[in-house]
């Protein structure tokens, strides 16, 4: 079986030489990752630029164009800043492909990065690369014990606990079935812009999702000054991710809301996230 994977870029004040570097590596690393014979094929590259005014389109376009003859490639315009769900929800609206995979625009992906994450042909609902700091290309994001989890998880409720955790794995990191983001309705708009990593974790945990964790593909993420997650307050991001959600009292997911956001349980939220990965199974 060949799976079809669509890819949305949402980009943003591509107006600086360092900026734009960092694009076209990224669409050099997707151009790597475009190979006869295998198990996968990119059938579509979609580009939302969310800041009309301020991007440079031209050059946009001529970094774009080595793509030319490889795949399909939309590079669609918001007509006002919208942020970047917003911009991840238009391209998973038009994505056709069987699986979506969402990257921001400075971000890269290893070589093989989908031949591996899709070896076997394994039909998981979402399928998630090892994670590691462009940096420090050999070393991983996660302890040795976290990715045994990853390993053993066969669906992402059961790795609810790391809410506990102050991470939201990127979506640059995972593939996920086109259906599923129509599933659970994309990204959530939120106020606090950047929280919605967090948001849509917590709406793909709402239903037992199959999972598979890949250590070959190997997701490169790039922190620099001025980025979201930089300027950030998890804290106010994460509430906000909860508040649309309604928890019951007897849900799991009440008391890790409450254990986790309120200050006053925060030895708590350490002792169970200890417990989460002493009883695994």
């Amino acid at each position: 079986m060949t799976f079809s994977i669509s890819v949305v870029i949402p980009i943003y004040k591509l107006n600086s030489e360092e900026k734009l570097y960092y694009f076209n590596e990224l669409v050099r690393s997707i151009v790597s990752n475009m190979v006869h014979g295998v198990n996968y094929s990119i059938c579509e590259i979609i580009v939302i630029d969310d800041s009309p005014i301020f991007t440079n389109q031209k050059e946009v376009n001529i970094i774009l164009e080595q793509l030319n003859g490889l795949c399909d490639v939309r590079y669609i315009i918001n007509s006002k800043n919208e942020g970047q769900a917003f911009s991840r929800n238009v391209g998973s609206s038009i994505a056709t492909g069987y699986y979506i995979h969402f990257i921001d625009q400075d971000d890269l992906i290893s070589t093989e990065f989908y031949r591996n994450l899709l070896c076997k042909n394994k039909n998981f609902d979402i399928i998630m690369a090892d994670c590691v700091h462009l940096s420090e290309t050999k070393k991983s994001f996660y302890r040795l014990f976290t990715k045994f989890i990853f390993f053993r998880a066969k669906n992402l409720r059961q790795l609810r606990f790391f809410l506990f955790n102050n991470i939201a794995n990127s979506p640059g990191q995972y593939i996920v079935k086109n259906r599923v983001v129509q599933k659970v309705n994309g990204f959530p708009l939120l106020v606090n812009k950047g929280s919605d990593d967090f948001g849509i974790f917590l709406r793909f945990i709402e239903t037992e999702h199959t999972f598979k964790f890949v250590n070959k593909s190997k997701f490169h993420y790039r922190t620099h000054i001025g980025q979201a997650s930089n300027i950030l307050n998890m804290r106010l991001a994460e509430m906000n991710a909860f508040e649309e959600h309604e928890y019951s009292f007897m849900n799991l997911m009440y008391w890790i809301r409450l254990v986790k956001l309120e200050p006053l349980f925060s030895p708590l939220r350490i002792i169970f996230y200890k417990l989460f990965y002493v009883t695994f199974k």
